[in-house]
């Protein structure tokens, strides 16, 4: 009640990434690497809690939530093929995925009646890295913050 919403989400995404190969041209030790393309499939769900408050020129959404990330397919350990010039080709690792990730969620969205959009958010994400020799299921964080400008017609 009183513009304050409880909303449950869930999402399927699916990424495909094209690495072009790499030439250092035939400087001494210069390294030249196939191409390769990766794929990953990935489920997230969440929930927010939201709060609108309505104003004279449109309305401000205010919300904050949890989610959980899952990578489906696709988050096995992966390999770039490589040689120095006029070497033998050695494997090069690819940073890995982690499978699971929880993320704490913040926006703030303005919608006017003229139909400007604004929003900024931020996420800050925590994960356990469990492919790290040197420490081990080590947990880490990141932040992903953004901004949107837009327009409703």
């Amino acid at each position: 009640g009183n513009n304050l919403f409880l909303e449950p989400y869930g999402t399927l995404s699916y990424t495909y990434i094209d690495q072009d190969g790499a030439d250092e041209g035939n400087k001494a030790l210069a390294i030249e690497t196939h191409s390769k393309s990766f794929d990953y499939t990935a489920a997230k769900v969440g929930v927010d809690l939201k709060k609108v408050i309505p104003h004279e020129k449109g309305k401000s959404t205010l919300s904050a939530g949890v989610s959980y990330t899952r990578i489906l397919s696709g988050a096995d350990e992966e390999y770039i093929t490589g040689r120095f010039k006029g070497g033998s080709d050695f494997d090069i690792l690819v940073a890995h995925k982690n499978e699971h990730s929880i993320g704490l969620n913040a926006k703030y969205a303005l919608e006017l009646e003229n139909g400007v959009l604004f929003d900024v958010k931020g996420t800050y994400a925590v994960e356990r890295d469990s492919h790290n020799d040197s420490g081990k299921n080590k947990t880490k964080g990141e932040w992903i913050v953004g901004a949107g400008l837009g327009y409703k017609f």
